[in-house]
């Protein structure tokens, strides 16, 4: 694993537990993500990010083979998110 992949994962975990914490508090807050919908329950969370995050890695490694742009955008997509949860308040709530 180069830096990149634990760069993205640990972000992803980030996000990951931010999420849990949207699903949590469905009074206070809501899902931006559209495949995951408004009110996602912990499950779907879950689900989701697993698979998310084992989709970044294999795109990157078989796909766009460590593709700087692929990179860039993905980095860019989950700091950007990680960093806007951060600002509204949402913890990390696994």
């Amino acid at each position: 694993m180069d830096a990149f992949q634990t760069t993205y994962l640990l972000l992803h975990l980030i996000d990951w537990g931010q999420t849990l914490d949207i699903a949590d508090r469905p009074d206070q807050y809501r899902e931006l993500n559209p495949i995951l919908g408004s009110h996602p329950t912990r499950g779907e969370v879950n689900r989701y990010m697993a698979a998310s995050a084992v989709s970044v890695l294999y795109l990157d490694e078989y796909v766009f083979k460590k593709n700087k742009i692929f990179r860039n955008v993905v980095m860019t997509i989950v700091g950007t998110v990680v960093v806007r949860n951060t600002t509204i308040g949402l913890r990390i709530n696994f």
